[in-house]
């Protein structure tokens, strides 16, 4: 409050009046229930009485889980993706990519080297023309990062048109690929007609009293997109000056040296930061921004989230199989960041990610640009967090690695480059809410000698793309860096790149699409499968893949894989069971798809997998609670210490779970399960690795369930099978955490289908069965009989 906006929203004169507006008489009333299980969004009319936003902004959203088949419910769980991300406004070496005959060709090139996913830089209209000449755009492309910002959420990119996206999508599906976009529901460009209209309309009302400025507005209004301060005396003290920009000069100066963010001292991602106010001559009030001066949409008003919306389903409609999400934890919720509060969390899922769920049908994935921050997944409800930080050193560590040839530390730098998609897969089993990890490698340019060596890459990228995909990341390769030191991470930026276009078809390499083609029908090798580092020779590089984790509606396979990377110039042989113990080995079933003995040339890598080890359960109690510390008086019988991998107490789970494997009873020893300090929330960090100590039995009623970084997983034996029946045949859909709200996730095996229709049919089950969650409702059922838990016969 206060006669002007400071940049902390308090009174620059110490006076108490109102100064901020809420602009939609229809109030967007958003609740959002703080957990994994269900999200449900609605608005109140001015009567205070809930009612869908138009079209549809009443959204459920269910936990994600996999389905029985290979890969999941959800394509981007399967293995094997690799995406290419294409600028339509870059200038571009051939092929050119600036139109949809242009994407289609090169939709062909990328289905020849291996590629899956054609990811466009955006598919919405921009306002920038075809063509990538500076000096026939309304604005340089760069200023606003190439196509993001929006002309027309919900109209084809000039490039394009519709006729055009409509016949690239139908392309891109023939080929048995994914065509993914980019997407901005934040800042429009102020040269556009949504914001021409928005600010005729508030020049119009710019005499309105203060609080009568919603009244003067028509209620379909484009200014009802954005959050107005009241009129505030010309100037709005986010920073002396700080003023709408011109249309065709969009990034100031000013705007320029704070990296393109709005240039107010409270912009940013810290917890403190708030967004910019930035005063419009034209309607002689301030709107909320963040980026580039440029207005940001509210998602507190109703009218812009169905605007989001309906450009949400005409893309969906149109066949696009995913969306990227453009800094979502930047976008604007009244007049703060929507991150900063459950309230604004909750209008953003809603307004998106929930949103894209439901009207695709489970279909299109929503990515995030989000670096480094995998609890980000469950926060906004992705489907994929992005690793890496521009000056990350683990976003370079497997190029490192590569043109080291095989140092003395080059198996651990190889590793270091999965920290992110290891703590991306710990999060997922920690949580029940399965999101991936997705990286985008810088490269080097094509046909890269390694300097002071005889260069035997043909391109150093093949490698470093099969060795990132390998180790289980939905990798999207953009860009490529010429005569810099990987070493020299400060030098790594995305923006100061160049986009990689391949190899070109001469250069295309049948072993990546061996790889992916492997990949895709391979349990070990999903997104979501484990992974832990093989002992190999110096110069080799070896891992293991493991689809371990039976989650609520997917038993998991016991698939295990082995990949191995020669880093050096000479042949080196490698044998997939020098990747296990004995004892560990003694215990596979099934057997290899592929030879278990690799013959690795020079910069070369193979894979097999095929046979399988025992699969493992997340041990939860009778309330539904899974962060279950055991230890001998606290539900386990046996205490056999602290383990360490390879010497190493701070290891992947997979590396836990094979520990455990090592000593289990199936091979003479104890172990029965596993208790894991998950490190990343302990320490609040991102490290991808647990502290794992052996357990034998566990009574998970008898553990200690008051530690919410301690999880025990428990080896699925027949006995094990024969207590928990639904549960071992898979048949019950995902763990629901407390909730008021009944949801029904799209797609479950047919006979949890059979009973979900059933309860759609029925009006009187019991919503008191679902407070307990399924696992406790499960443990119920088994010791007292159907009927006397809740829900009754129809639970």
């Amino acid at each position: 409050q206060g006669s002007r906006p400071s940049a902390f929203g308090h009174s620059a004169a110490g006076q108490s009046r109102p100064c901020f507006l809420h602009q939609s008489r229809p109030t967007a009333a958003m609740l959002y229930v703080a957990s994994a299980a269900a999200v449900c969004i609605g608005v109140a009319d001015a009567s205070g009485v809930a009612s869908p936003h138009p079209p549809n902004t009443t959204a459920f959203l269910a936990p994600r889980a996999a389905s029985a088949r290979s890969g999941g419910a959800y394509w981007w769980q399967r293995g094997g993706w690799n995406g290419r991300t294409v600028n339509f406004f870059s200038k571009a070496p051939d092929p050119a990519t600036q139109s949809a005959e242009d994407l289609k060709t090169y939709a062909d090139q990328l289905k020849r080297e291996g590629s899956s996913v054609l990811t466009i830089q955006a598919v919405y209209d921009s306002g920038l023309k075809k063509g990538s000449d500076e000096s026939g755009q309304p604005y340089k492309p760069g200023d606003l990062w190439g196509g993001l910002a929006i002309n027309d959420l919900g109209a084809a990119a000039l490039p394009l048109g519709d006729a055009g996206v409509s016949d690239l999508v139908s392309h891109v599906h023939a080929a048995d690929m994914k065509i993914m976009t980019w997407f901005n529901p934040s800042y429009v460009w102020t040269g556009s007609d949504v914001f021409k209209a928005a600010e005729a309309d508030m020049h119009a009302c710019r005499d309105a009293a203060e609080g009568a400025l919603s009244d003067c507005l028509p209620e379909e209004s484009p200014a009802r997109y954005f959050k107005w301060s009241e009129p505030c005396g010309g100037d709005c003290w986010s920073r002396h000056g700080l003023q709408r920009p011109k249309d065709a000069e969009p990034l100031s100066a000013e705007d320029a040296d704070a990296d393109g963010y709005t240039s107010c001292q409270s912009v940013g991602d810290k917890p403190e930061s708030r967004p910019c106010w930035v005063y419009d001559p034209a309607a002689d009030r301030c709107y909320m921004s963040t980026w580039a001066s440029q207005p940001s949409g509210d998602f507190a008003s109703d009218r812009w989230v169905a605007y989001v919306q309906q450009a949400l389903a005409h893309w969906i409609n149109q066949g696009i199989d995913g969306f990227v999400l453009d800094a979502p934890n930047m976008y604007i919720w009244q007049d703060t960041y929507a991150r900063l509060s459950d309230d604004g969390v909750g209008a953003v899922v809603g307004a998106t990610t929930a949103f894209i769920r439901e009207h695709s049908k489970g279909k299109s994935a929503s990515f995030s640009e989000t670096y480094m921050a995998p609890g980000y997944g469950r926060q906004y409800q992705v489907d994929a967090t992005l690793a890496g930080e521009f000056d990350w050193a683990g976003g370079t560590a497997i190029a490192e690695a590569i043109l080291g040839q095989g140092g003395a530390a080059a198996n651990a730098t190889v590793d270091d480059g999965f920290t992110y998609v290891d703590a991306a897969v710990n999060e997922a089993y920690r949580t029940r809410f399965y999101a991936i990890a997705w990286q985008r490698p810088v490269l080097l340019p094509p046909n890269t000698q390694v300097p002071g060596h005889e260069g035997f890459y043909p391109s150093a990228n093949v490698a470093q793309i099969a060795i990132t995909s390998a180790g289980g990341y939905f990798l999207e390769t953009e860009f490529i860096k010429t005569g810099w030191d990987f070493a020299d991470h400060s030098q790594a930026w995305w923006w100061t790149s160049s986009p990689w276009f391949g190899e070109g078809a001469k250069g295309a390499s049948t072993s990546l699409g061996q790889l992916y083609h492997f990949m895709a029908t391979s349990d070990a090798f999903r997104t979501l499968s484990l992974r832990a580092p093989a002992p190999a020779s110096q110069g080799t590089y070896a891992m293991i893949r493991y689809d371990a984790v039976n989650t609520a509606d997917r038993a998991a396979s016991g698939d295990t894989g082995v990949f191995a990377a020669n880093l050096l110039n000479t042949p080196v042989t490698y044998d997939f069971h020098d990747a296990f113990s004995k004892e560990v080995a003694g215990q596979f079933g099934g057997s290899l798809s592929r030879p278990a003995s690799m013959h690795l040339d020079g910069g070369n890598f193979d894979f097999t997998a095929g046979l399988t080890l025992p699969t493992w359960d997340l041990l939860a109690n009778a309330a539904g609670g899974s962060s279950l510390n055991c230890y001998p008086g606290r539900g386990a019988d046996a205490d056999l210490g602290q383990y360490d991998y390879d010497g190493d107490k701070h290891m992947t789970l997979a590396a836990c779970f094979l520990s455990c494997l090592h000593n289990s009873k199936a091979a003479g020893g104890e172990c029965a399960s596993v208790t894991i300090l998950w490190e990343d929330a302990a320490l609040g960090q991102v490290t991808g690795r647990v502290s794992c100590w052996g357990r034998g039995d566990v009574d998970a009623e008898a553990c200690n369930p008051d530690e919410d970084t301690y999880s025990t997983f428990v080896i699925r034996s027949e006995a094990w099978a024969k207590r928990h029946p639904y549960l071992a045949a898979g048949r019950l859909g995902p763990t629901w955490a407390p909730g008021p709200f009944f949801v029904m996730p799209h797609r479950l095996q047919p006979t949890a289908d059979r009973v979900a229709a059933g309860l759609r049919a029925s009006a009187t089950y019991s919503s008191s069965a679902w407070h307990m969650g399924e696992t406790g409702l499960l443990q119920c059922i088994e010791r007292r009989g159907a009927r006397s838990c809740p829900g009754g016969g129809v639970t």
